[in-house]
């Protein structure tokens, strides 16, 4: 049995992002600190 897990933070957000040649790239952002998620997986081979 494999068992994996991840988190995220909901307020992460990208620092850098692509635009088009010329023009700037803009976007929003959550205020404040944010809720944590935790996710747990797992897999199996059953025979």
């Amino acid at each position: 049995m494999f068992i994996d897990e991840a988190g995220v933070n909901i307020a992460m957000t990208r620092r850098f992002a692509r635009s088009p040649q010329g023009s700037r790239a803009y976007g929003s952002r959550p205020y404040g600190r944010g809720k944590n998620v935790t996710m747990i997986g797992a897999m199996s081979e059953w025979h």
